[in-house]
């Protein structure tokens, strides 16, 4: 019943890996139909974006468990800021308080340190979300790397 689970699966399998290669080739194809769960990820449904931050503290539990975390944790809190920012996408009205209250809470018990010009920093700092500024600091972020 938990929307997203592969978010836990892929980045608990990252933690496990001794080796990471890439192909060029395409073995993973994505079918969308609108009665799937994929499908019905895009609709603003109660509760959904919800399971992207249960998602994110299960695979943070594994990475504190199995030592991949103290090597990795920003990677972690870049992670939590993408997923923080995809769920706050398809976040239905009614959910929205419990969903900043939420990420609060997590970046607290977490000890996540969101950085500036983020939507999960402006969540947790209760700033004005500006959509426009992320997309900014995005493109600056990736010019300068």
């Amino acid at each position: 019943g938990l929307y997203y689970e592969d978010i836990t699966f892929n980045w608990s399998c990252l933690s496990y890996a001794h080796k990471i290669a890439t192909v060029k080739n395409v073995f993973y194809n994505y079918r969308k139909r609108d009665d799937s769960i994929m499908g019905a990820s895009h609709k603003k449904k109660p509760g959904m974006a919800i399971h992207h931050l249960h998602n994110l503290e299960i695979v943070h539990d594994i990475w504190l468990n199995n030592g991949f975390l103290a090597k990795n944790h920003c990677l972690f809190e870049f992670i939590f800021e993408q997923y923080t920012q995809q769920g706050f996408k398809y976040l239905c009205p009614e959910n929205q308080e419990e969903f900043i209250k939420h990420i609060k809470a997590l970046v607290l018990k977490l000890n996540l340190k969101p950085r500036r010009f983020t939507l999960t920093y402006d969540l947790v700092n209760n700033n004005r979300i500006l959509p426009f500024k992320y997309r900014w600091a995005k493109s600056i972020h990736k010019r300068l790397l």
